[in-house]
């Protein structure tokens, strides 16, 4: 064999165990409202006193298959640019997660994550261990479609 084969191999070899490592990407399902009605989440958006609060019920498990096992609140600025972020490792025992921010910068807005994590052993359900985000990428959007409704 010479050496560029040789090389081939071991880089062919390289990218193998690199991927059989890997940890896979969380596949990320947006809560649109027919989504989250089928799941089990129930979601709401109110406008009070120049604040927006966005609440997120969750199921505890998502087809027999997915715990949830954390939630992820994150803020965005007047600009849309990412502004702070708090994740809770430990759900809380009432399901709820809400967030509330002002709404003096029009462009002001928040997303909440709630994670999953597959508990099942059935291949055909999950992989053991991987995660998923559901997630409502933008209160805003929320209050739109609760006023066109």
């Amino acid at each position: 064999m010479c050496l560029s084969n040789r090389l081939a191999l071991v880089m062919l070899s390289c990218l193998v165990l690199a991927l059989a490592g890997a940890t896979p990407v969380a596949e990320r399902i947006e809560l649109t409202p027919s989504v989250a009605t089928e799941l089990g989440f129930k979601i709401d958006a109110e406008e009070d006193s120049g604040e927006i609060i966005l609440t997120v019920i969750y199921p505890e498990i998502i087809d027999s298959a997915w715990k949830v096992s954390g939630t992820v609140v994150a803020y965005f600025n007047d600009r849309q640019e990412f502004a702070a972020r708090t994740d809770f490792e430990e759900p809380s025992n009432k399901r709820t997660v809400f967030v509330g921010f002002s709404t003096l910068h029009p462009l002001n807005d928040a997303a909440i994550d709630i994670v999953y994590r597959c508990i099942s052993e059935n291949l055909h359900k999950c992989t053991l261990g991987i995660r998923k985000h559901y997630s409502v990428s933008s209160a805003r959007t929320v209050m739109v479609r609760q006023e066109e409704n």
